[in-house]
């Protein structure tokens, strides 16, 4: 029986799929166990692989939703889901022991601290965006609406603010693993669970390198934001749509270089009506939780954050471990930013990092703009949801590849949107071969 299941994973036409998200799944979870410059760039071109080879299995190929979900396996898929589940209530488990050991300290790490404050001051009517002081530094606010305001619940309810990245993010993976075990066959239903819950069952043991990601940050709440983000890539609603995307604008906004191919493929492939809804959709809310009620009191504090960025990271590329000679956060395992250090012949550490963003931002641009190019060239030639899915993945490669600091935590973004794309990707089923029209199938 499991020689016939290997033989038919290894025939599926998605084959390369499992394989590059299995290589990233295990240089992010075990990245200590290859070279650090080497995991870097396995970890990037596995993910940059993936977005590639999606467009290439799906390049002229007609696409109809799969009903394997809907007639077979239902008892088999419904058991694989309960122990998925059972999985992230065990995760739950053991990151509440985490928690109970790991206090909340600015100087191991001021993420939680600084939504603390942004929190208490938000509830006492206070300024929220002006810059803390009583860390023991200067830090400008540099968090935007959707990093924080989350976590008002726990302010005044008054409980663990860890407990909502992770709640976040289970029900983003729950909607995923419903939409899954809909659509998807048992064995690629089983995929998904363990690509999924796995890493989040190893960060959250406190014998695990890992465990500090979910102890010292909110990643996981971000990671959570994009797995909805793949999903609305491939519903029918723009109002949902445009929801999901203005909180990921206004939880970190990697995504932003990226919108205009959106803007085009969207344009180009579904109604206008639909169009117009999202776009206004984004417009409303980022207005409404972030222009109006922060930004227009202080029009600078958009500007001060983001340019807070460089004196972080020079603070980053000086933070020296000892035992290496090395920073500590370039030489994580991610991210090009150590070769920088390492080879660029400028002995100026500001230097270096200009260089590290000029790499940062064209790198996105070109990227945004060759993938434009492409879909320009094959529109006609795969449906638009695909296009969307395998951009993005190609483009959130490059981008985490090149960021200035290539903190461990932020990688984990990268893997669960591979995971999500995985996820989604099998329920389409080739239904034969594009000829002349493009493909508009309205696919929910």
């Amino acid at each position: 029986m499991m020689t016939a299941l290997l033989g038919k994973i290894l025939k599926s036409h998605r084959f390369g799929l499992i394989l590059l998200l299995l290589i990233q799944w295990y240089t992010f979870i075990f990245n200590r166990h290859l070279p650090v410059q080497l995991n870097a760039f396995v970890f990037m071109g596995s993910s940059l692989l993936f977005g590639i080879v999606l467009l290439r299995i799906y390049y002229n190929k007609s696409v109809g939703l799969s009903e394997t979900g809907l007639q077979k396996g239902m008892l088999s898929k419904r058991i694989i889901s309960l122990g998925g589940l059972a999985l992230v209530a065990f995760s739950f488990y053991l990151l509440n022991q985490n928690f109970t050991q790991h206090e909340i300290l600015a100087k191991q790490s001021d993420v939680i601290p600084t939504i603390i404050e942004l929190c208490e001051r938000f509830t006492h009517g206070k300024k929220v965006y002006t810059p803390i002081e009583h860390f023991g530094y200067y830090l400008p606010v540099t968090y935007l609406p959707m990093q924080w305001m989350p976590f008002l619940m726990a302010e005044v309810l008054h409980f663990d603010y860890r407990w909502i990245p992770i709640v976040i993010w289970a029900i983003a993976f729950i909607i995923l693993v419903r939409r899954s075990m809909k659509y998807n066959s048992a064995v690629y239903h089983l995929f998904t669970i363990l690509f999924g819950t796995i890493p989040v069952l190893l960060m959250s043991t406190t014998a695990n390198p890992l465990s500090s990601i979910m102890a010292d940050t909110v990643e996981i709440m971000v990671a959570g934001y994009y797995i909805l983000l793949i999903l609305s890539f491939n519903i029918n609603s723009p109002v949902l749509r445009g929801l999901i995307v203005g909180i990921c604008l206004m939880s970190r906004y990697s995504l932003v270089l990226w919108l205009p191919l959106a803007v085009v493929v969207l344009w180009i492939s579904e109604p206008k009506r639909n169009f117009y809804i999202t776009a206004a959709t984004i417009l409303i809310f980022i207005l409404g939780i972030y222009v109006l009620p922060f930004l227009s009191k202080d029009w600078g504090i958009f500007y001060r954050g983001y340019k807070h960025y460089d004196i972080s990271a020079f603070g980053e590329w000086e933070h020296i471990n000892a035992a290496t000679g090395k920073p500590y956060h370039l030489y994580s395992g991610f991210g090009f930013a150590s070769f920088i250090y390492e080879y660029y012949p400028n002995p100026d550490l500001m230097a270096k990092i200009k260089v590290i963003q000029g790499f940062h931002f064209w790198g996105s641009i070109l990227s945004t703009v060759a993938m434009i190019i492409v879909y320009f060239r094959i529109r006609k030639n795969i449906h638009y949801k695909i296009f969307l899915m395998g951009s993005f993945k190609i483009y959130l490669a490059i981008f985490m590849f090149f960021i200035q600091v290539p903190y461990t935590y932020l990688m984990l973004v990268d893997l669960f949107v591979t995971i999500a794309i995985f996820a989604e990707v099998g329920k389409y089923h080739f239904a034969g071969t594009i000829k002349e029209e493009p493909a508009k199938q309205q696919l929910a």
